[in-house]
């Protein structure tokens, strides 16, 4: 799963955490491996796995 951020801001919101939650549960329940959440902008990337989110 990924969206971006059209600022360089990175830091994932609480929405964003409670939303990767959320699905993370949804497709646990479905069989599917949720594999990251990755946020983009022009410059830098934050990775929900790589962060231990996940």
């Amino acid at each position: 799963m990924s969206h971006n951020h059209l600022s360089d801001n990175v830091r994932p919101s609480e929405d964003d955490i409670d939303i990767t939650k959320k699905l993370s549960l949804a497709c646990h329940h479905m069989d599917i491996e949720l594999t990251d959440h990755i946020i983009v902008t022009p410059k830098r990337y934050f990775s929900f796995k790589e962060k231990g989110l996940l």
